[in-house]
């Protein structure tokens, strides 16, 4: 019954390109942020520019630069 699944036959396992799984990620994600961000208001969807600098900025975790963020959430 499951022959043509056992095998990579095209005609079951359809090949995609590269591109189409990471642009459904990609936008998954994108929309996922936008929804905790704008109509949920959960504090940590908060990202932006200004925080990816502010990652960027910091030390390698290998380093003392690194530490859990101890500061307390706004409601």
């Amino acid at each position: 019954m499951y022959v043509g699944l056992l095998e990579d036959n095209p005609s079951y396992n359809k090949k995609y390109p590269w591109w189409q799984p990471a642009l459904v990620i990609v936008g998954q994600n994108i929309a996922l942020n936008l929804v905790d961000h704008y109509l949920l208001h959960l504090p940590f969807a908060s990202v932006g520019l200004t925080s990816w600098s502010h990652t960027a900025t910091k030390p390698f975790p290998w380093t003392s630069g690194w530490g859990w963020d101890l500061r307390p959430v706004r409601k």
